[in-house]
């Protein structure tokens, strides 16, 4: 009896083992791997990143201390002097997604914006080139991050009072650091654009200059142009028919013949025609 115990329980023990091999045949399909919420937030963070430090001189790592490691937030200035805070903000945790076998696709959805508050959009796309497997395991899907990007800027501003008409000098006006995202006007930034030129009314002490506050050459201002090429040069005066800053074009009535014409603001009632036969 003892013996036939001793043999069921061996025998029990033996299909007991072979059920644990049967249940790791090879060809079983392995357990679906999900993708990282990290990875989703690091491909949000460089996208932005691209977009906004692309033109910078050099790359941006956390080495340049520069990046937040922690939460992936990023303060660094691009090619235009402008300094840039990059945020992306949180993804649910709790979201399980199958691990893209592909690069994802990174895109900021229709009618949302590359600065301020705003959403990236994460996407994986599997084509019909993957293997079998890789179809098992894979399944199309798209996060939306939440991201908020600050632009600051160097901005000018008066110092003083500036009436209509009056010229800005350099002390007049004075540096200031600005967040760019509140402000659908871009302001002046650039110093020339500003010296002589005259408010289209008066400005107070402390506001930002847009170029629609000012003009270098003004609307009845009499002005000087000249006009030529690499042959001759000829000088005419005419009236101002417009508003603009140095750079922008102004149309010209010449004083004598009336003809109307267009020049290039140049300086302070200053203005330049190209002529044809420059090589």
């Amino acid at each position: 009896m003892m013996q036939a115990a001793v043999c069921f329980c061996l025998l029990a023990g033996t299909m007991f083992s072979t059920t644990i091999v049967a249940k790791q045949v090879p060809g079983k399909v392995p357990a679906v791997q999900y993708q990282s919420i990290k990875s989703i937030k690091q491909a949000a963070n460089d996208f932005l990143h691209n977009i906004h430090f692309a033109a910078a001189d050099g790359s941006i790592t956390a080495a340049d201390g520069l990046i937040n490691p922690a939460d992936g937030s990023a303060k660094a200035k691009n090619s235009y002097s402008e300094e840039i805070n990059i945020a992306v903000g949180k993804v649910d945790s709790r979201l399980k997604l199958a691990k893209c076998p592909v690069a994802l696709n990174v895109f900021l959805p229709q009618g949302f914006k590359n600065f301020g508050k705003t959403t990236v959009a994460v996407k994986c796309e599997v084509s019909g080139n993957l293997s079998k497997t890789d179809k098992l395991k894979s399944h199309n899907w798209t996060v939306y991050v939440p991201a908020n990007i600050e632009i600051y800027q160097m901005v000018w501003v008066t110092k003083r009072y500036v009436s209509k008409k009056e010229s800005i000098s350099r002390a007049d006006i004075e540096q200031k650091r600005i967040l760019k995202n509140r402000h659908r006007i871009a302001p002046v930034t650039k110093l020339e654009q500003l010296l002589n030129a005259s408010p289209k009314s008066g400005l107070r002490a402390g506001q930002i200059i847009y170029p629609n506050n000012i003009c270098l050459v003004c609307r009845g201002d009499q002005v000087n142009v000249s006009a030529g090429n690499q042959y001759f040069s000829v000088f005419v005066e005419g009236v101002a028919l417009n508003n603009a800053i140095i750079g922008e074009n102004v149309k010209i009535r010449n004083s004598q013949s009336n003809r109307i014409f267009t020049a290039i603001v140049t300086g302070k009632n200053e203005l330049y025609v190209r002529l044809s036969g420059v090589n």
